[in-house]
């Protein structure tokens, strides 16, 4: 399938969150990654970075990850235009609210969970390890699963 961003290329995970064009404006706004190597993927690159970066430029990482991606079906699903300054500015909102909620210990009320009901929390994993998160969604229309991998420190 051709990149619904660029239309220049054939859309893989690697292609989407870096090598696009509009994704590397993205990286270039936040001066994170564009000069590492992406030819042994996403993981790769992503750890690349991951490991040249302090922890508050790790968490950049993945939020600009997000919001790349966030971005990307914005234009597939609801063909709106990526501008790089919106895609940057979400990450960063995205990381400064879930900061606060790291601080102050707050639990959205929109997911429905509360802290002792059993249902399962998500935890941050041990130091030195990757925890792998999948969300997966059911497109009615296309009758299609897609799977959305992301990673975690």
């Amino acid at each position: 399938m051709e990149c619904p961003i660029c239309h220049e290329s054939e859309e893989s995970i690697v292609h989407c969150l870096v090598e696009c064009p509009a994704a590397q404006i993205c990286w270039n706004k936040v001066g994170i990654g564009t000069g590492v190597p992406t030819a042994a993927g996403f993981s790769s690159w992503f750890e690349a970075c991951f490991k040249q970066l302090n922890d508050n430029r790790q968490d950049l990482l993945a939020a600009n990850c997000w919001a790349i991606w966030g971005a990307r079906n914005d234009k597939v699903w609801n063909q709106k235009n990526v501008v790089a300054s919106k895609v940057v500015s979400s990450a960063i909102s995205y990381l400064e609210q879930w900061k606060i909620a790291q601080v102050f210990g707050l639990e959205t009320t929109l997911s429905g969970l509360s802290k002792d009901d059993g249902a399962e929390q998500w935890r941050l994993p041990p130091l030195n390890s990757v925890k792998i998160n999948v969300d997966e969604a059911i497109f009615c229309i296309s009758k299609r699963i897609r799977p959305w991998l992301g990673c975690e420190r």
